[in-house]
């Protein structure tokens, strides 16, 4: 099976943008940046540590994407969110493996 046929799922590709709210607080709202992409998802449950600040980040799922037909890597980043059918996943990291600029692997946790 070719790699872009692996791809059996779509997401949505969102970014936020920090509003004020009626009292003058900060709002958190969500646009689509991309949508459609074609994509697999695929749950993991993982730790994974960091070492210079001795932390930990949590990841759920891990989200692969093929880059082209108008997605590139430039496309994603830390800090956007996944939109697979009803449920949501921050973006918590994101590797081309192969440094290839073929397939993007994407660590992901489901918000709850």
């Amino acid at each position: 099976m070719s790699l872009p046929g692996m791809m059996v799922h779509t997401i949505d590709l969102q970014q936020f943008t920090a509003t004020k709210d009626a009292v003058a607080g900060l709002k958190r709202t969500w646009s689509n940046k991309k949508t459609g992409i074609a994509a697999r998802v695929a749950p993991r449950r993982s730790f994974r540590h960091y070492e210079f600040a001795k932390g930990q980040i949590e990841t759920t799922h891990r989200v692969y994407v093929v880059l082209g037909n108008g997605v590139s890597r430039s496309d994603f980043s830390v800090g956007n969110r996944i939109v697979f059918e009803t449920r949501n996943f921050d973006i918590t990291g994101i590797r081309d493996e192969q440094e290839a600029g073929i397939l993007l692997t994407i660590d992901a946790l489901e918000v709850l």
